[in-house]
Formats: structure tokens, C-alpha cells, sequence
């Protein structure tokens, strides 16, 4: 799978919020209208599956942690946006 705007975004906040709630790490798309709340938490889903976050599912919450491979991908995007 490779990531798409979206996927990025979601990817960058969960960087930035390491164990924070599945919903704190879409709420900006959410309230920019760039997703229902259904479709970006199958996106964090999807993300999760393909390795790029890792999901820790605990009674009402479910935390996102970023993985290696997410970290890296987003370090790659970053040397190429600086580089151009």
C-alpha cells in the first residue's frame, strides 16, 4: 500500500501524538470536512494493518502509536519536499 495525502496527515499526528486516541489523531481532517468519521477511522484501521501504526485496544479507548516504518516513510517525504 502506498499512502496518500490523507494517509500522510494521519501518519504526521500520529507521530506527533504518540498514544494519543484514535479520534484526537483525525480530528483535523475531521473538522476540515476531508472525511467522515467512519471513513478516516478505517483509513487509521487500514494504516494499521499495512504496519504503519500499531493499534493498542484497551476498554473504551483505543491507542495509536506510530511505527519505525512510519517514522521513516515521513523522514523520506520530509528529505524530498526539503530537497525540491
Amino acid at each position: 500500500m502506498i499512502p496518500d495525502k490523507r494517509d500522510i496527515i494521519l501518519l504526521r499526528a500520529a507521530i506527533a501524538n504518540p498514544g494519543a486516541h484514535k479520534r484526537e489523531i483525525y480530528r483535523e481532517l475531521l473538522e476540515s470536512k476531508k472525511g467522515a468519521d467512519s471513513t478516516l477511522s478505517r483509513a487509521i484501521d487500514c494504516l494499521g494493518a499495512c504496519g504503519y501504526l500499531r493499534l493498542e485496544k484497551n476498554p473504551g479507548t483505543i491507542q495509536v502509536w506510530p511505527t519505525e516504518k512510519a517514522k521513516r516513510l515521513i523522514a523520506k517525504i520530509d528529505k524530498q519536499e526539503a530537497g525540491q
